[in-house]
């Protein structure tokens, strides 16, 4: 199964929803919080993580909606 992780990102003068390999953005809305509640759902519905950047490109805020365990799995 493939990865379906949703990017949320600038997009020329406002801001846009991307999922994992695609190479373009499903809408694009005025305001980065429009886009962020668009992400979240899209997220959700693909349980997959949500990531968040910055007008700068850079990563501000991940959220995951997937199967993680709980508790985290040690990774050492």
């Amino acid at each position: 199964m493939t990865k379906k992780d949703v990017y949320t990102v600038p997009h020329g003068d406002g801001w846009g929803n991307r999922v994992t390999n695609a190479s373009r953005v499903s809408a694009v809305y005025d305001t980065k919080a429009e886009a962020q509640r668009a992400g979240r759902e899209m997220a959700i519905a693909n349980k997959s993580e949500h990531i968040i950047l910055n007008s700068n490109g850079q990563i501000g805020l991940k959220n995951s909606y997937g199967h993680d365990s709980c508790p985290p799995k040690d990774k050492r």
